[in-house]
């Protein structure tokens, strides 16, 4: 399955001038977009990767056998629960992300005139909230989402942390 995305502008309205934070949100929304799952995994601040893999560890150790052969190892991208077991944590999510994406209605969509505004940044300890708006245009119409994201440092850099629904999907394995 094969997706024709033209993201003919991504322009921010942080402008040139962009601090680090909002630079990062940028390539995440920019590799959302292209659906690049490489560059979303080299994105996500490492502890959470490290416990997107403690999940996928544990879903491969269920007795719900069945399940995780015919659903999880194909989303993974292996053939058996050994191969999956060596998989790192980057391999098992940009696996998981790209296989979940093709399973996306086949269809060509032209992605264009995108633009990202901050509507507002909360800080809780450590962790920055980002708000933003992206509005696009998808197939000839604009449209628009409203997507809150957390970040926290990673060495000298901004990283995202999952969502508590991207873990939460594991649940139905164990």
């Amino acid at each position: 399955m094969r997706f024709i995305v033209i993201l003919t502008s991504l322009i921010a309205t942080f402008g040139a001038n962009a601090n680090e934070l909002e630079n990062v949100v940028e390539q995440y929304v920019g590799a959302i977009f292209s659906y690049n799952c490489e560059q979303i995994a080299e994105l996500v601040h490492p502890d959470d990767l490290s416990l997107f893999q403690e999940k996928v560890d544990n879903a491969l150790q269920s007795p719900n056998k069945d399940l995780v052969n015919e659903e999880l190892l194909p989303l993974l991208g292996v053939d058996s629960r050994q191969q999956a077991a060596k998989l790192t944590a980057k391999e098992s999510y940009s696996n998981l992300c790209t296989n979940l994406t093709a399973k996306l209605p086949t269809q060509e969509l032209k992605i264009a005139n995108a633009e990202i505004e901050h509507l507002k940044k909360t800080t809780h300890g450590d962790i920055v909230v980002v708000t933003y708006k992206v509005t696009y245009e998808l197939g000839g119409k604009s449209t628009y989402n409203i997507s809150q994201y957390s970040f926290k440092k990673y060495q000298d850099s901004w990283r995202i942390l999952l969502t508590p629904e991207s873990l939460a999907y594991f649940e139905q394995y164990t």
